[in-house]
This record gives C-alpha cells, structure tokens and sequence, in this order.
C-alpha cells in the first residue's frame, strides 16, 4: 500500500501545483460524515460520491490543490483514526493496438472475408444450432466508450437502455449515449456483428440482449481523439452495474440471473492496481457475472495492472501470521495502512477468477500477437516483483488479436451522415469497418462463447463457464488457443441441493434462510412447497410458485393416476434426484409402482427452470386394494 501510495503521489507532484483527482475511502456505513467533513475543509471540490454500502463502497472523488493534501490528511486521521485510503485517481485509455484515430481507414462496406471466423466456426454461418433449454435471456455489458446500436452491423439485435456514469452525457454525447470513440463498437462487432460477430456465425446472436455501459467522457476539443477517463469512473461503471445486476437477481429464477461482461481497459500507468476496481471485479463474478477482460496489450504487464490483475490472492503479515484474501485492499480489514509485509500470493496458477485473454496471430501455428515490440503479449514474462504470477499464468488463454474485421464509427469534420452538432462543433457521422489488433479483439470473442455457454446452461456459475471455456482450449506453440467447446455435448453444469440453495440464499434478503429455512422440508417463501420440491422442479424459494409443483389428479373412469410439474434442467445424474409413484396395501411398505407414461411439454417463459412434464398411471383395477402416493427423493 505505502508503495502504491508513494507511486500515485510521484506522479501527481510532477504535474506541479494544477488541481488533481483523488479518491478518499472509508469504512463506514454511509458517506455523511465524510461528505460533512470535505465540504466543511473548504480546500476540495467533491466530483463523485461513491456511496454503495451493498458493494462495500464508500468515499468521495474530490479535486484538490496539492498544497492542500497535508491538511485533508490531518483532518481525516482525527475522524477516522487513520482507517482511510487517499491516493491519486489514475488516467485510463483504451489499451488498444489500432483503429482508434482518424487516420486508420474505414471501408465503407463489410469485408468479403473473415478467416477468423471461418478458422473459429468451420461452414458458418450454422444454420441449425444446438438450442439452449432455456429462452436466452443472457445480458451482454460491454463497458467502455460506447456501443454505436445504429451500426448497420446490429441491426438484429436488442439492446438494453445504455447504462452511464459520465457526467457530461446528454449534450455532449450523441443520442443514447452511442459511440463516437469506436472501441466498444467494434468490440460488439466481434460479438455479436451481422458480418463480424462469433455469435451471429453460431447462429444465436438474437438469443442475448445487450447493453453499452459508458464510462469514457467525450475528448477535449477540438474534435474526436482518442478518449480517457479516470480509474473512479471506472469503478463508478462496476458499483452501478453490480446495483442494476443486483435487481435482476431479485427477479424470479436463475435464468434470469445470467449475464456476462466485457472490459478491455486498462489502468495506466503501467503495474498500477487500483484496489476499489480490481474488488469489484472480484465482487461481480461471486453475484454470477462472467467476466471477460483483455490481458493488456503491453509487453510483460499481463496481470500487473487493474482490471487484469483482478480474482489473485493477497497475503500480508497480521502480527506475524499470514493472512490472505482476494480483494486488494482488503475489504473489511481494520485499517487501509496494511503492515510493511504484504504483496501477491505467486502460485504460479493465477487467478482462478475470470476470464483473462491474450491475443494471438492467425498464423497456422498462432503465436504472441507483437507490435514494434513495444506492444503485445508475451509468454514466460515473469511481472515486476510485487505484482502477480508470470505472465504465462497470468493469461488464461490466448484468442483471435491480428487483422480482425470490425464495424467502426466515429466523428469526422469531413465525411459521412449529418451534419451533427457536438459540443458547438460540426461534425458527420461515418459508419463502416475497419481492421484492428489488440487484446481488447480476444477479450470478445472470448465473451461470445462464454454468453452461449450461458444460452445454453443459464443457470450455470461463472466458475462452470470458466471450466468449459478452458477445457477446450487447443494448445498449439506453447499456448492455449481459444476454441468452440462441443455445444452439443456441453457438461450438464448441474446443481447439486447445497449448490442450488447456496445460490439464492447468496441474493436472498440477509436472514432469509436462517433458523432452518433452508433444509430440505422448510418452505421460506411459505406456497405449501417444500425447498427441495422446488429445488427439483425448478423452482425459486423466494418467490410464492406453486403452480409449478407437483399436482396429481385421478380419473376414476380410466383409471389413471396422472402428475403434472415441472422437472429442474440443472439436475445431477448422479447422485440422481428422481421422482416416482410408489404404492402400497397397507400404508407401511411402499414399493416403486414406476413413473407412467411421460411426456414434455414445451418450455415457455413463466416456467422457472424447467420443462413441464405429465405422466400417466394406468391402475390395475383387477388388483386388491391398493393406496398410492407421489414420491421424490435422491438415490445413489
């Protein structure tokens, strides 16, 4: 922490007397006292509140005079007893390799070609794709500058409302927020793009939803450059998401809880972890969000710098003992100044969070992706002492970065659609592709297929997602190369009972499932359904669904005995959970009389996590008096 510290405040005393941006952190359990205090010093302007109690996020970016930091320091070790962060907010740009100035070209129409595509997806577009279980209800946030969604290249898509934490959005933005920076456009273009895009070659771009999450401010004037923000705003984009994800969460049913994220950012200057940013990644995936972030497009900085450095494990002496837990800083901790004797915990294994992607060529035999060698990613780097595993651990696998055929828009004073006003400037409006290089590229090809995994398996974790993504990697030159895994034959990513309820006591209110309430025969949401009926059929214990239980009927003139529930697509095969009629002449020994004749019905979207199922008993009636009952249970 002192190091970072020293770093942070290196940089800023270079820039002499100009005001600069700090981030002030607290424990507390809101930001009153810290904003009374800051207002009543009179010697800072407050920017941003970060008051987010549910992330652990609580503080203030204020712009101060450098003269004025010692009296800030004084005036915050009285209150809070030296239990604080202050350090410099850092600069952040696009990490990108090209594409990001007016003088890289845009075609006006799509490329005739995409051998990435063709090499990932051999005979696209697939025509008859593996159909998920579920509606694909998965949301795609791609953070950054923007997503232009009147790209022709998205034309078949659903995008969800932008989400932005810029203040000058509105009038210094196009409409809604959309795109004029040309990173995050191009990265939807991989995705999802009519001509460019993994999922549309997979057949399945229209069974996500998508959603541009701002955090970039429009550039200095004059005109279109390329765009910067600070690490808070960064950190404000992750606390929002995790808030707007935190209300899906409340809604009924894991298939409404799927989503993934795409962020391929990076802090600058270089080997700088800010702890807020990385905590927060860390913190979306435990709440379900795959994350997909680019590795860095900087020779041997792979996990050193914030986000990419995120999900690694931090050890630090507590009175002689070795502490370690995954946030940076950590979080709960009694105070912000860490003992002397911290750094990462260097398993050599990485981080077991997230998704982190190099890029590679598209040579038969693909290797690092290289620049001038200055840009690029490198193997067997080994990362500055101090900031995490080498680099060939800190890269989970290395997907598409080279020649990589992407929509692009972007302001021009010259050409294209308008003329438009932005902030008293003429501009036009051009829209066509481009070709590009970058970590930012494999960052979302790694994305498309985490959200078909998701289409596939909605109810799946992110470290499932993770599993399956990395299992079927192909090694070739000493790396992992991305590949489609076997969607046909994905594992079932099944949940067992703890699994399940595990799951939503994690979003459940605090105390929802204390005193018992979550064994198997405690019914919380009390609709007369026990948990573990609902665990195997696919219901929510926190929301009253009863009509998806188990409901028996007899027909006396037929004589049948007929179940009509639904039955859980994230079951076990073994340990089975299985259902059954049993019977029996006495009340005592029951015996399995089977399951009937069954059939499926077609799933739609009020049915939970399941498929309605019917079955039919036929009775024997020649037989002696016989009681019957309807059972569910696990079986070795």
């Amino acid at each position: 922490m002192q190091r970072l510290i020293i770093l942070f405040i290196f940089l800023a005393g270079s820039l002499l007397h100009a005001q600069q941006r700090f981030i002030i952190r607290v424990e507390d359990e809101d930001n009153l006292r810290l904003n009374t205090l800051i207002e009543g010093l009179a010697v800072a302007n407050i920017i941003r509140n970060f008051n987010y109690p549910d992330q652990q996020l609580n503080g203030l970016v204020v712009l101060v005079d450098p003269a004025a930091i010692g009296q800030i320091r004084n005036e915050l070790d009285v209150t809070y007893a030296g239990n604080y962060l202050f350090a410099p907010d850092p600069i952040v740009t696009p990490n990108e390799g090209s594409g990001d100035t007016l003088t890289d070209p845009i075609a006006p129409l799509p490329p005739s070609a995409n051998l990435v595509l063709d090499a990932l997806v051999p005979g696209r577009p697939i025509t008859a794709p593996p159909t998920a279980h579920l509606p694909g209800n998965v949301l795609v946030n791609i953070i950054g500058t923007g997503v232009d969604y009147t790209h022709p290249e998205f034309s078949a898509l659903t995008f969800e409302a932008p989400l932005s934490v810029m203040f000058s959005s509105g009038g210094g933005f196009l409409p809604g927020d959309i795109d004029y920076h040309n990173h995050e456009t191009r990265l939807t273009g991989c995705i999802a793009g009519l001509n460019t895009g993994l999922m549309t070659a997979l057949g399945t771009s229209g069974q996500a939803r998508f959603r541009s999450v701002l955090c970039y401010d429009k550039p200095a004037s004059p005109g279109p450059a390329v765009p910067t923000t600070y690490a808070s705003d960064c950190i404000a984009a992750m606390a929002e998401l995790i808030s707007s994800h935190e209300a899906r969460l409340a809604e009924p049913y894991l298939h409404n809880h799927a989503a993934v994220l795409c962020f391929s950012h990076s802090v600058e200057a270089i080997n700088t972890r800010v702890g807020d940013l990385d905590s927060l990644f860390d913190l979306a995936w435990e709440r379900g969000i795959v994350t997909s972030i680019s590795a860095g497009n900087y020779y041997g900085t792979a996990a050193a710098s914030s986000p990419a450095g995120a999900g690694e494990w931090v050890a630090y002496s507590n009175g002689g003992s070795i502490v370690t837990k995954r946030y940076w800083p950590p979080l709960g901790y009694p105070g912000y100044n860490l003992p002397l004797t911290f750094g990462f915990e260097n398993t050599g294994a990485g981080s077991e969070y997230h998704l982190k992607s190099g890029a590679h060529d598209n040579a038969a035999a693909p290797g690092p992706w290289f620049d001038s060698g200055t840009l690029g990613t490198g193997l067997n780097t080994p990362n500055p002492v101090g900031f995490g595993p080498a680099m060939n651990s800190g890269v989970d696998l290395f997907a598409p970065g080279v020649d990589i055929q992407v929509p692009a828009t972007r302001l021009d004073p010259s050409t294209g659609i308008g003329p438009i006003t932005v902030d008293d400037a003429t501009y036009f409006l051009e829209q066509g592709y481009q070709s590009g290089n970058g970590t930012s590229y494999s960052a979302a090809f790694t994305t498309a297929i985490a959200t078909r995994v998701l289409q596939l398996r909605p109810w799946a974790s992110p470290d499932q997602v993770r599993s399956v993504i990395l299992n079927a990697t192909q090694p070739s030159g000493g790396i992992n190369i991305l590949a489609l895994p076997d969607f046909n034959s994905l594992p079932s990513m099944s949940l067992t009972y703890d699994a399940w309820i595990l799951r939503y006591a994690n979003v459940a209110p605090p105390g929802y499932f204390d005193a018992g309430m979550g064994g198997y025969t405690a019914d919380p949401d009390s609709d007369g359904v026990a948990n573990f009926i609902e665990y195997y059929c696919g219901m929510d214990p926190r929301y009253p669904d009863s009509q998806h239980a188990p409901a028996l009927s007899f027909d006396s003139g037929s004589h049948t005995l007929s179940v009509t529930m639904q039955k859980a697509c994230y079951l076990p095969k073994s340990p089975g959970v299985e259902w059954r009629f049993q019977s029996c002449d006495d009340l005592l020994s029951w015996s399995n009389a089977g399951q009937g004749i069954i059939n499926s019905l077609p799933h739609t979207d009020d049915n939970g996590d399941g498929i309605t199922i019917t079955s039919d008993l036929n009775i024997l009636t020649a037989a002696p008096k016989q009681f019957y009952r309807f059972s569910i249970s696990v079986t070795p």
